[in-house]
This record gives structure tokens, sequence and C-alpha cells, in this order.
């Protein structure tokens, strides 16, 4: 069964980097250059 997920992707401009995080899964974010390896990680931490 698979479950749908909202991530939430933003740019912080004083480190350069972008955040992303699953506000309904504890613990599931990812930090660095904003590219498909980033939204995988996303994926399999839901």
């Amino acid at each position: 069964m698979k479950r749908m997920f909202t991530a939430i992707i933003e740019y912080d401009p004083d480190t350069k980097q972008y955040i992303g995080i699953v506000p309904s899964i504890p613990g599931v974010h990812t930090v660095g250059k904003l590219d498909r390896g980033s939204e995988k990680k996303l994926e399999r931490g839901a």
C-alpha cells in the first residue's frame, strides 16, 4: 500500500543550502544542494 506524504523544501540563504523535511514523520530531513538525490533521500525516509 502506498501512502502520500508532503515534503517541504526551503532555501536557506545564510548557508546557501536547501533544507527538506517531511513534517508528519519526525526525523525525516535532508540538507544540501537541491537535486534528484535529495528527493530520493526524502522518499526513502518516508
